[in-house]
């Protein structure tokens, strides 16, 4: 609801958008209501995976698309080296001194090693009946982009 009320105070680009909050395992839409359905950062948050992505098959039409943007594991050795001590030190003790919020850099510290790798999301896609699955890898594997496809009929 919080960053609802800032995207309303926000002027839009195109067109009104409307906006919504909704509980992600049980939206408040029509089967096969959308052509992409998106989400960036948040499937890792969901109290069970498997159970929104199933949701999110659900209102997307048959032959449509589910975008994930999430984050990920960094594919080299040495870049995981260097990535592990950003999350767990640097990342929460510089957000926290920015935003005065440390715990949230600290749940997110926490959470991302704790959520599936890439061919983790991918293997759960593809179980909520979406298929193909495409992925591309940003920053290393620091976040991946998951493509995929409802199956049609």
């Amino acid at each position: 609801p919080e960053m609802i009320a800032v995207a309303r105070r926000r002027p839009a680009s195109a067109g009104r958008p409307r906006y919504l909050a909704a509980d992600a395992l049980r939206l408040p839409f029509a089967d096969e209501r959308f052509d992409l359905v998106t989400a960036a950062f948040g499937v890792r948050n969901l109290e069970d995976l498997d159970a929104g992505l199933a949701e999110m098959a659900r209102v997307t039409r048959r032959g449509g698309r589910i975008a994930v943007l999430e984050f990920g594991r960094p594919a080299s050795a040495w870049l995981r080296a260097l990535y592990r001590p950003y999350l767990h030190w640097w990342l929460p003790r510089a957000g926290g001194w920015i935003t005065g919020e440390p715990g949230s850099y600290r749940y997110l510290s926490n959470s991302i090693p704790a959520f599936a790798d890439q061919e983790g999301l991918r293997t759960r896609l593809r179980a909520a009946g979406l298929q193909p699955v495409s992925r591309r890898d940003f920053s290393g594997g620091i976040a991946s982009l998951h493509v995929a496809v409802r199956r049609p009929g």
